[in-house]
């Protein structure tokens, strides 16, 4: 499944005491690739800062700093660093939990 990009816009408000969200930080240094990732939940990564790559079998996409992507349940990906970068990693809450 291809991989869907979307760019954060700062002025929209997210009322996170209403929603279930978990997140994971993520911090690699330029040159480091994270494999065999797993996005048990629907997920979205956002890039805080730098520069990622990531990967699917299907697709693969380069992100910037407030860029991110969309990765659909199940879907296994890897995450390699073009520079030093922070990211994190949402499981968006499905339907029946908020």
């Amino acid at each position: 499944m291809p991989l869907q990009r979307f760019k954060v816009n700062s002025s929209q408000e997210i009322d996170a005491l209403s929603t279930n969200l978990r997140a994971e930080g993520i911090h690699l240094a330029a040159g480091r690739t994270l494999l065999n990732r797993e996005a048990e939940l629907s997920s979205a990564l956002l890039l805080v800062r730098g520069e990622i790559r990531i990967g699917t079998i299907d697709d693969n996409t380069v992100l910037l700093s407030g860029e991110g992507a969309l990765i659909p349940a199940g879907t296994k990906y890897f995450l390699d660093a073009n520079k030093e970068c922070v990211a994190i990693v949402f499981a968006l809450p499905s339907k029946a939990t908020g």
